[in-house]
């Protein structure tokens, strides 16, 4: 069971107005109240006449109409905030999303079908071709933000990046990565960023370490529905050292003039010398019995010698 109710506590949250929420389960009863309308500090104007839903997967949905100055004007304006797994989403505007509606925006209510769609009704004054008094408008929240899927990542380059893509109908959202060091511990690697529809996000790898990382990319749209969240995982692998000739040097270094005249160096002179020397005597002789070869050829035979 989900309650929420308009209440007047003073707090943390300041003197004005809020909606809070509990809810009652069999196992462990009424749960503490909870402010929902102002969790991160920014709402400061009065947040009245509530109302919630819960969808088929246990997510709870709330709306209300809130006189708090943003953006979208000074006038009232109808405010959505939902419960998930991840807790309480921020407070988000879904009366003037797209800036035409200068009007007041009150009294809402909602519902969640079995598709998981939300809808909601409010009455409001903006005028229009409709003409000037008050008509009942009507939004919907439907599907849930999207990700690509790229693949993952073997790789010794620096400067290498995941690219993801978003889509969801509404436009926009927010979204962060998180990765895991060597460890297995997980930390914030790019926190919370707005993204727009289909437009690329590059996440930059750190490569400075090797191992293999996971880099989760967490994302919502515009009415704070959270999409099934991606993971990349990035194997880095050290850059293998390169063979390079050994130098022959003496013991400690030194050059190489120094090394060729010591006693190792001479000696080695000296051995390929020797092995030249040898060589050039082996051709020598060679050219020598290739020339009486060819003498003995053009010698010519005697008539006497053919007769015998």
């Amino acid at each position: 069971m989900h309650v929420v109710w308009q209440d007047f506590t003073v707090g943390a949250w300041g003197i004005d107005d809020e909606i809070m929420y509990a809810n009652y389960t069999a196992a462990a009863g009424w749960s503490n109240a909870t402010v929902i309308s102002d969790i991160y500090g920014w709402n400061n104007g009065g947040s009245r006449y509530p109302s919630v839903a819960a969808d088929d997967t246990g997510n709870v949905h709330v709306v209300w109409h809130d006189d708090t100055d943003g953006e979208w004007g000074t006038d009232w304006e109808i405010m959505y905030a939902n419960l998930t797994a991840m807790g309480w989403s921020n407070a988000t505007v879904i009366s003037d999303i797209y800036g035409w509606n200068d009007g007041i925006s009150e009294e809402p209510s909602i519902a969640a079908d079995g598709s998981g769609n939300v809808h909601v009704v409010w009455h409001d004054g903006t005028d229009g071709e409709w003409g000037t008094d008050f008509e009942i408008m009507y939004g919907i929240i439907t599907e849930k933000p999207t990700s690509n899927q790229p693949a993952d990542i073997i790789t010794t380059i620096s400067n290498w990046a995941i690219s993801w893509q978003l889509y969801d109908e509404s436009g926009k959202g927010q979204y962060r990565v998180w990765v895991n060091d060597t460890n297995d511990n997980y930390y914030i690697w790019q926190d919370w960023t707005p993204w727009i529809n289909n437009a690329p996000i590059l996440i930059p790898i750190n490569s400075s370490v090797s191992g293999r990382f996971n880099y989760t990319i967490e994302y919502y749209d515009l009415y704070h529905q959270f999409g099934i969240s991606d993971t990349v995982i990035v194997t880095l692998i050290d850059e293998p050292t390169p063979e390079r000739p050994i130098i022959i040097a003496p013991q400690g270094g030194g050059d190489i003039s120094s090394f060729l005249l010591s006693p190792l160096g001479l000696g080695i002179i000296a051995g390929f010398g020797a092995i030249l020397l040898i060589l050039v005597a082996v051709i020598i002789n060679i050219n020598k019995t290739v020339k009486e070869l060819k003498k003995i050829s053009k010698t010519p035979t005697s008539k006497k010698a053919i007769e015998k």
